[in-house]
């Protein structure tokens, strides 16, 4: 599959996979009530299991780095042989879901590229890298190095609390 970018359909058609026919763009709408149905389920967990109630607003918040999970995820990437460096301070990406996210619970919005740092998105030349081995080599990756650092954190108390002592100083200090 062939990611698109931010929506806009960046796709090349001969890898393109059809979305499934109850999917969130179904013709008949039922694949968005379904898809609001389960996040009101998974909200009501959230809930249930945080203690904490949190509702949508039309407020954006920039992206705060859950430094515990980045770190792991580097580790993770670098196995594969791909590096990361620091984001650039001052420099706030990623959608306003995950700026607004990222100020409740650790999390990570990372930037792997699968272009030179002078190219850019939203061109044909982003869509023919896409669909470039490249491109290929760094989904898998860039899919497998979050699973294991998400198996991780889950699998080590110590390092779960150490992701929430870090988020909570973050979002107080």
């Amino acid at each position: 599959m062939v990611p698109s970018v931010s929506g806009c359909g960046l796709v090349v058609a001969d890898r393109a996979v059809p979305r499934a026919p109850d999917g969130p763009r179904a013709p008949d709408g039922q694949g968005r009530t379904r898809r609001r149905d389960a996040v009101g389920v998974v909200a009501a967990w959230s809930e249930t299991r945080s203690g904490t109630q949190e509702r949508a607003t039309v407020r954006y918040e920039h992206f705060r780095d859950g430094e515990v999970l980045s770190e792991r995820f580097a580790a993770d990437l670098a196995r594969t042989g791909i590096s990361l460096s620091p984001p650039v301070p001052g420099v706030y990406l990623g959608s306003s879901d995950i700026g607004n996210v990222s100020t409740r619970v650790p999390a990570i919005h990372p930037f792997v590229a699968i272009m030179d740092a002078d190219g850019s998105d939203h061109t044909p030349e982003f869509a023919e890298a896409a669909a470039s081995g490249r491109a290929r080599e760094v989904l898998v990756a860039v899919t497998e190095a979050p699973a294991c650092a998400a198996a991780d954190v889950l699998l080590s108390g110590e390092r779960r609390a150490q992701a929430w002592v870090r988020h909570r100083a973050a979002r107080t200090g």
